[in-house]
């Protein structure tokens, strides 16, 4: 473990590089991003002794697709470039490099849900390609690479950016595949987000369960709360307001999640 934070200094690290290791750096935005988080934590003692709450029992994320990973087609190769950064942003590591025809193929972890596919792209101005996604053979949209906007102060032109394709990839699909047009697309990873993500806490106040989703209509979800005593639901709505309060004695909760909200469960 890495501490991230210095309360000797109030220095905070910037974070964790893509490629796992630890950016020592210390920024105005993380120091500043560290500090109101204590103030609001200070400010909600209740808050802060969920947040102590450290053994992980479930945690259902996004998953991420490394392009250099997949099954290449057509004439699609993996870089490895002499630095990772773009003079805008950071590569992961290697990235795949798809001339028109060419195309990647991965192949899934089962998944109950429908996820979201967020591919990390380099969109850049003069780029004549445009990607064609498919999961299990069904469209899932497409990318044109040159959609990007102004400059502005990056000593680069265009930007490695996530785009959020408008299909969903389906729940139990097995694989993921794109294909290449007009010109050469560079395709750095593929972030997977579940419609419908988790994390399950247990500490000594308790268990605490927070469910956020990406969708655009209500969800429903169960989730298993170890612990005793009944457990008290509140579902939020996408400005994070509280739309209601309920309880139950279930050990395997099933819960309402809004649309871009969240739902909180503590036993």
């Amino acid at each position: 473990d890495v501490r991230a934070y210095d309360p000797s200094t109030g220095r905070t690290i910037d974070g964790i590089d893509g490629d796992g290791r630890v950016n020592r750096n210390s920024g105005a935005e993380s120091t500043i991003h560290t500090l109101l988080t204590m103030l609001a934590l200070d400010a909600r003692p209740d808050v802060a002794a969920l947040a102590a709450q450290s053994e992980v029992v479930e945690r259902v994320g996004s998953l991420a697709l490394e392009a250099e990973n997949a099954i290449a087609t057509g004439g699609a190769t993996v870089v490895t470039p002499d630095s990772a950064w773009t003079g805008e942003a950071l590569f992961s590591g290697a990235y795949a490099s798809l001339p028109p025809g060419g195309g990647l193929r991965w192949q899934l972890p089962p998944s109950e849900r429908a996820r979201l596919v967020l591919p990390v792209v380099n969109l850049h101005p003069d780029s004549l390609a445009r990607t064609r996604w498919r999961g299990d053979g069904r469209p899932l949209g497409d990318v044109v690479h040159r959609t990007v906007g102004e400059q502005g102060a990056s000593p680069a032109p265009g930007a490695l950016l996530p785009v959020t394709l408008p299909g969903e990839l389906p729940a139990h699909a097995s694989e993921l595949s794109v294909v290449a047009s007009g010109g050469e697309a560079i395709i750095d990873t593929v972030m997977l987000e579940p419609l419908v993500s988790r994390l399950v806490l247990r500490g000594e106040g308790g268990t605490t369960a927070v469910l956020r989703s990406a969708a655009h209509a209500p969800q429903t979800a169960s989730v298993a709360l170890p612990g005793t005593g009944p457990a008290i639901v509140e579902v939020y709505d996408a400005r994070g307001v509280l739309r209601s309060r309920t309880k139950t004695t279930d050990v395997t909760v099933r819960v309402t999640v809004l649309p871009g909200g969240f739902t909180t469960v503590q036993r």
